[in-house]
């Protein structure tokens, strides 16, 4: 009941701050806009933030990698036996990880 949170294309965020900012002579806002690179949600709170974080982080979900994305993180894949079955190496040559086959 105290928090609103907008998300949208990034560029229609940027656009309802800046309508914001000249309706209401609050510059400021001008400046947020500014910062908004990515994908990004704006939460709008006036209750505790700490509340607001775990109501957040209760509706977090992971999402699967797309082509050409930058993983935040680095990863490891060991050496070792996969457990798939031969037919099913054309899911790592569509990564261009090499594999052998051992019988």
């Amino acid at each position: 009941d105290n928090s609103t949170v907008l998300m949208g294309k990034n560029t229609m965020v940027r656009r309802a701050l800046r309508v914001y900012a000249e309706k209401n002579n609050a510059p400021f806002w001008n400046e947020i806009a500014d910062l908004l690179v990515g994908n990004v949600g704006v939460v709008f709170t006036t209750g505790a933030l700490v509340d607001v974080k775990d109501e957040i982080a209760k509706y977090k979900v992971g999402a699967p990698a797309k082509a050409g994305s930058i993983a935040p993180v680095d990863v490891v894949v060991p050496a070792g036996g996969t457990g798939l079955d031969p037919s099913q190496t054309s899911f790592f040559q569509a990564l261009s990880i090499p594999t052998k086959i051992n019988r």
